[in-house]
């Protein structure tokens, strides 16, 4: 097996080398959420549904989580506003994508994000 793959350049060597993947973990609970979204679910009686999480990124605690019939972006609103009103913000505050959907950027965030 190894001669073969070796005559088709198919070892570890010739292969390019796989972009590592950046990992990170905050220090305690509530500094971030994010959001998790389960793939269709059927269910007899209503048919296919899609559960909408928000979940604590340190403990996976779920402050809010709700089925809907799609992935729309207004479904990830309602779940995130639904969490905000029960459990207060995150005290990580948001990323750079989150300021921008929720029209929070400076100047400087505005022009970084119009060159992607």
């Amino acid at each position: 097996m190894r001669r073969v793959l070796a005559r088709h350049h198919l070892s570890r060597v010739s292969l390019p080398p796989v972009k590592q993947i950046e990992r990170f973990e905050v220090e305690e609970a509530n500094d971030l959420w994010q959001i998790d979204i389960m793939g269709k679910t059927y269910f007899p009686l209503i048919g296919d549904l899609d559960l909408i999480c928000s979940l604590d990124d340190r403990n996976r605690f779920i402050p809010y989580g709700q089925w809907f019939y799609s992935k729309f972006g207004i479904n990830l609103f309602q779940v995130m506003d639904q969490s905000f009103v029960k459990y207060g913000l995150p005290r990580g505050g948001f990323s750079l994508i989150e300021r921008a959907i929720l029209g929070l950027l400076t100047g400087k965030e505005r022009r970084v994000i119009s060159r992607c």
